[in-house]
């Protein structure tokens, strides 16, 4: 296993303890839901009528919870293999949709979302996966800080040809009718280490104030 800094180090341990707390709230939730159909089970036993719309409703929650907790799962695990490799070909997009799961506790504790906006095109990359979900993370986190109450962080990928490059953008989205998100610029906490890593990477990482986000841009 290749040996990790303090600082990925850090990373890491933040994402697992993150996703291990997301996997307990999965299987609360599914255990509650269980609750439920044991009550329903006993209003057969005495004859009594179900309402079809809560059994669906039900179903659907555990249905919805076991993808969610498949997705963290296959997330750690994907992190986990990470570990092992130094640089090979990835999908980015697929990068970003998993450190969109990963990122999950660490953003709705705050009250946010994170969604992903990706083409259907593959969009391949040689680079180190671990350090990737690392400045991907980072940017997440940069943005998050920024939002103030029932923001989302959107993060999204494309081809471009002018300079010839992939480019992934994190953007803090402030929601309803609260106090407007905090310009993300390159003053903001935590930049520092994001454009370090980023060069670590072999990235470029731009601070864009009016769009509210953080490019990192890979030569290809």
């Amino acid at each position: 296993m290749t040996e990790l800094s303090p600082n990925s180090t850090a990373f890491v341990a933040r994402v697992a303890a993150g996703a291990t707390h997301e996997i307990r709230n999965v299987l609360a939730t599914i255990k509650e839901s269980a609750g439920v159909i044991k009550d329903m089970m006993a209003l057969l036993e005495r004859d009594r009528p179900l309402n079809p719309q809560i059994v669906e409703k039900v179903l659907q929650r555990i249905d919805n919870q076991v993808g969610r907790g498949v997705d963290l799962i296959a997330g750690l695990n994907n992190l986990a293999h990470s570990l092992d490799q130094a640089n090979s070909q990835i999908e980015l997009n697929q990068q970003v949709r998993q450190i969109a799961v990963l990122s999950q506790h660490s953003v709705r504790r705050k009250g946010h979302t994170v969604t992903v906006e990706t083409d259907e095109e593959e969009l391949s990359l040689e680079v180190n996966a671990l350090s990737l979900q690392h400045v991907l993370f980072a940017a997440v986190q940069i943005c998050v800080a920024q939002l103030a109450a029932k923001g989302t962080v959107i993060i999204s990928t494309r081809r471009e040809e002018e300079p010839k490059r992939l480019r992934i953008e994190v953007r803090a989205r402030q929601g309803g009718e609260g106090p407007a998100a905090s310009p993300v610029t390159e003053n903001a906490e935590g930049t520092a280490e994001l454009v370090q890593l980023g060069e670590e990477l072999g990235a470029d990482v731009e601070f864009d104030s009016d769009n509210q986000s953080i490019c990192i841009n890979f030569p290809v």
